[in-house]
């Protein structure tokens, strides 16, 4: 039953974990607008500006597995949300320190082990896990001894921070900084920085192509070992409204193709091995930038990535061949709060 449960929570473990901020936003209303010239674009941030970046996304996913010749698989689902509050600490010179602080955590994912349901919650720091009628783990009343170790590696980015300096065009420069959780979660943005777009130095004309180039280091608490180039291609569509806001509505077009790579995960005291044979598939989408204000208003995401490798299960209870099918569907927001001192 262990080393079910160990597998199950690797595949959990793997898929991108977002936190929750107290009221979740709507989807907002997308119109096409009029194109005009635009001339050139650059992120327009003021020291002491306070905003939450809150992700909402849906996850479908299908893992399949062999242990001790008997296949298995088992379906998942889930909802996450995302916020993280965002502090504009410094304004120099057209590059701006951004101090970032996950304050709040929360996400829901369902899934069948051997023949049961299983509820996986998170809110903050409480976890609790429920197996048919068999409540597993509740930290809230102390339910769950060792087994809650097992249970921890999506509840640890909470209250996880970090800086990062961005530059007008909105690219990333030099080295992030903070509590380990945070800068491995920047290490999984398939993006060179947290509002989605990086601009160029010529004015954006409509149809106008570039490409970005990033690295992949991280798949929620799964660590390559080796780095992977991502090229993001991004395309001028036209201009849209966003809930009345005229934004440049610029495509994104990420491929992920990955082989033969080393991969392990470490999460209080339980340290996995993967052998990452494949992973293939891709994320595309749309982020909307309002011209006028020089800010990120909001992005939508599509992802659909498939795995392949050997799991090597810990305290020497054997290898395990994996495959893994995600799909995620994300919404990305910008949600202005009360300015505020940097996050502590």
């Amino acid at each position: 039953m262990r080393r079910i449960l160990v597998a199950a929570l690797f595949a959990v473990w793997s898929l991108p974990a977002v936190a929750a901020p107290g009221d979740t936003p709507k989807d907002p209303k997308i119109a096409p607008a009029s194109w005009r010239e635009l001339g050139p674009m650059s992120f327009k941030l003021a020291k002491g500006e306070t905003f939450r970046l809150v992700t909402v996304g849906k996850m479908q996913g299908e893992t399949s597995m062999s242990m001790n010749g008997q296949d298995m698989s088992f379906g998942m689902s889930g909802t996450t949300v995302s916020g993280v509050k965002t502090v504009v600490a410094s304004d120099t010179d057209g590059e701006y320190k951004l101090d970032m602080l996950t304050d709040e955590l929360s996400m829901k994912t369902e899934m069948e082990v051997m023949g049961q349901a299983m509820l996986i919650s998170i809110l903050n720091d409480q976890i609790k896990v429920v197996q048919g009628d068999n409540v597993l783990v509740d930290t809230a009343t102390g339910k769950g001894g060792d087994m809650v170790k097992m249970f921890q590696g999506q509840g640890v980015g909470y209250k996880a921070k970090g800086s990062m300096t961005i530059t007008a065009d909105g690219k990333v420069v030099g080295k992030v900084e903070g509590d380990p959780a945070f800068i491995k979660a920047q290490g999984m943005t398939p993006s060179a920085g947290p509002f989605m777009v990086v601009f160029g130095k010529d004015s954006l004309k409509q149809g106008a192509t570039w490409t970005v180039e990033t690295d992949l280091t991280a798949l929620q608490q799964l660590q390559l070992k080796t780095p992977t180039k991502l090229i993001s291609t991004m395309k001028v569509e036209g201009l849209a409204t966003v809930d009345g806001v005229e934004c440049l509505d610029i495509s994104l077009s990420i491929p992920v193709k990955v082989a033969g790579a080393k991969a392990q995960m470490e999460q209080q005291g339980v340290e996995v091995a993967f052998d990452l044979k494949n992973m293939a598939g891709s994320t595309t989408g749309h982020a909307y930038f309002d011209p006028k204000a020089g800010r990120f208003v909001y992005a939508s995401m599509n992802s659909d990535i498939q795995m392949e490798g050997d799991v090597a299960l810990p305290g020497g209870m054997g290898q395990m061949p994996m495959k893994m099918h995600m799909k995620i569907k994300a919404g990305v927001f910008r949600v202005p709060v009360a300015a505020t001192a940097a996050p502590k």
